[in-house]
């Protein structure tokens, strides 16, 4: 998870913090963020980010982990195929289709790990 602070300053001349988390993509394909105004200072509005980054990514493993790679495949497909050229959404499923799908669809995202992969080259 990635996080960013914009600093603002009001009419009144206070100084609020703005910190911005992203938290991955919607149905639609495009980016979603958690936002929240912090007024100050600014040491407590990066420990604040700090927290917030640790909670969206805390919140994306425990989900990840339940899912499987066709799963997470179908998400895919549904979101941002639809966005790419044809030829490129074409060629994706294709190498999804002919190379992962069978050796690594039915594995949860929390059990690819490098040793899972490295089996996946060698059958390449």
């Amino acid at each position: 998870m990635r996080g960013h602070m914009r600093e603002r300053v009001t009419r009144a001349g206070d100084v609020r913090y703005q910190l911005l988390v992203y938290t991955g993509l919607d149905g639609g394909g495009r980016r979603t963020y958690r936002s929240e105004t912090h007024p100050g200072p600014r040491k407590k509005a990066e420990s604040r980010l700090a927290q917030m980054v640790a909670d969206a990514t805390r919140h994306q493993g425990a989900t990840a982990g339940h899912h499987t790679l066709a799963e997470l495949w179908v998400e895919y497909e549904a979101a941002v195929l639809p966005t790419l050229s044809p030829n490129t959404a074409r060629g994706y499923e294709r190498s999804w289709r002919l190379y992962v799908k069978r050796p690594l669809g039915r594995h949860k995202l929390r059990d690819i790990d490098a040793q899972v992969l490295e089996k996946l080259y060698v059958r390449l």
